[in-house]
């Protein structure tokens, strides 16, 4: 039987609430999804899926505006340039890679519903420049 994505979360948010309630899966205790270069948005369509699976945490690639240069884009191979995460730009939320302040935001708030806690991965040793510094002659 195929059940619908509404009730798959009703499902699910019942498993976590009844699980918490026992005390069984402490964020201390619980195992971390990691999302690498997944987008915000993706992010949040997969929580059923990823609380399912008993994550209590999900970590993200960094999410503050990065370099976009060389025509980015994100495949993890080829011409992805999924290395531009670990080359930001500022430290404001959002990048064009992974979404905008506002859908971070929206899945924060959604993991919250689901008892999971979001981590994001900071390159916070160093910002690069905005351009490319040297051009092909």
């Amino acid at each position: 039987m195929v059940q619908d994505k509404d009730s798959i979360e009703e499902e699910t948010q019942q498993q976590i609430n009844d699980k918490q309630s026992e005390g069984q899966i402490p964020i201390k205790d619980g195992a971390i999804f990691h999302a690498f270069s997944w987008d915000f948005n993706t992010i949040r369509q997969s929580l059923p899926m990823i609380a399912t699976g008993g994550f209590r945490s999900i970590q993200t690639s960094p999410i503050n505006k990065v370099f976009d240069g060389e025509d980015g884009g994100m495949d993890l191979y080829g011409d992805g340039k999924w290395y531009y995460h670990y080359q930001p730009v500022d430290w404001k939320i959002g990048n064009y890679q992974l979404g905008a302040l506002e859908e971070f935001q929206k899945l924060c708030d959604e993991a919250n519903q689901y008892g999971i806690s979001i981590i994001v991965d900071v390159a916070q040793n160093h910002t690069t420049m905005k351009q490319m510094p040297f051009q092909k002659i």
